[in-house]
């Protein structure tokens, strides 16, 4: 599963994370963490327009990273630290907008979800 964190500020990949010294990096601009039964990976998504859902979602949206589950089949452990990740880059940006298959989904700057 693929999920396109959109946010108005820069941040450091993997710096601003959880656990940072545990992320690996092979010579990509991706970055992984890893277990012995998944991987969470995160990316700098660049080229990407901003779309005019997400625009509308929150003002000022002008950076995006990429953060992916493998295997899709991974344990519910994998996709809370998905979630982690997205919280924690939400805290770093004051908010940001998630887009993938449960459509969008706006965190608030504590990675809350903002109901309309």
């Amino acid at each position: 599963m693929s999920v396109v964190v959109w946010v108005a500020c820069s941040f450091s990949i993997p710096g601003d994370l959880p656990e940072p010294e545990a992320w690996k990096n092979y010579g990509q601009p991706d970055w992984s963490y890893e277990t012995e039964s998944w991987q969470v990976g995160v990316e700098p998504a660049e080229n990407l327009e901003v779309p005019a859902e997400v625009k509308s979602a929150s003002a000022g949206i002008s950076e995006a990273v990429l953060m992916s589950v493998e295997p899709i089949g991974a344990d519910q452990e994998a996709y809370r630290f998905l979630n982690t990740v997205a919280v924690a880059i939400a805290a770093k940006c004051g908010g940001a907008v998630l887009q993938g298959p449960m459509g969008l989904v706006r965190l608030d700057a504590n990675g809350a979800e903002v109901k309309d």
